[in-house]
């Protein structure tokens, strides 16, 4: 994933709570829902905080 390549160590990202295709495509590659809220206007839909940590152990 080019995106390891570019953040080795840690990565994340937000996605709407809807979406859960992206859900669950994070969810294969290791990232982990840590927040839930709302996204900013004019969305402000529900939305998910992902984190991928290359050591897990060392948040």
């Amino acid at each position: 994933m080019k995106a390891r390549q570019l953040l080795p160590k840690h990565m994340w990202l937000y996605t709407h709570v809807a979406n859960k295709m992206a859900r669950a495509f994070y969810e294969k590659n290791g990232f982990v829902a840590e927040k839930f809220g709302v996204s900013p206007e004019p969305e402000s839909e529900p939305d998910v905080e992902y984190h991928w940590w290359a050591n897990p152990l060392r948040k």
